[in-house]
């Protein structure tokens, strides 16, 4: 394992047998690869000491090779994904997804939930022209609010916005909704 460095561990483990539980101490002493124990029986409290000593799944056995490799390849694209960033930052604009705090130029702009939730949307994808009936799914899924609704969310967040030195950050397009200005991550 220290000489091959392999990108995921599948550990089998024999009913009554420790040795896999003794392999995955040892692989997270010094490895953070993911592990997924094949297990032969032992029920629920197996699985749980599996995940304590650190596997990152538990498949029981006779299990499909199919099943096996897609569970791997599921763990090796999960431990390459990068880790993501809480903070967005867009040229001068900057939206905390953590505090769900929006900034421009380090200015604080104090903002409603459903503004703040308008604005992860549109920042998700600079440039792309969302309608009004896309950004009431993504901004608040639950709510029945009609499509006007959004119009006032965003001239009120346009105007705050603007107070902080972000012109022109939200555009409307006329017949089809409203847009996070591309420009603003140049800026």
């Amino acid at each position: 394992m220290r000489r091959l460095w392999p990108d995921a561990v599948v550990l089998a483990e024999r009913a009554g047998s420790e040795l896999a539980g003794t392999a995955l101490r040892a692989i997270r002493s010094f490895s953070d690869a993911p592990v997924l124990v094949l297990a032969s029986g032992g029920g629920a409290a197996t699985e749980l000491r599996f995940f304590r000593l650190g596997a990152d799944d538990v498949v029981w056995l006779p299990a499909s090779p199919r099943v096996v490799a897609a569970r791997v390849a599921t763990l090796v694209r999960r431990a390459s994904a990068p880790p993501e960033c809480p903070v967005w930052r867009l040229g001068l604009l900057a939206i905390d997804r953590y505090r769900n705090g929006v900034s421009v130029r380090g200015q604080e702009v104090v903002v409603t939930p459903a503004e703040y939730r308008l604005l992860v949307v549109l920042a998700g994808a600079p440039g792309r022209v969302f309608s009004r009936a896309e950004l009431i799914e993504g901004a608040a899924p639950e709510s029945d609010a009609l499509e006007r609704t959004v119009d006032v969310h965003v001239c009120s967040l346009r105007r705050k916005l603007a107070r902080a030195g972000a012109f022109g950050v939200l555009q409307t397009v006329r017949g089809a909704g409203y847009r996070l200005s591309d420009a603003v991550i140049r800026a």
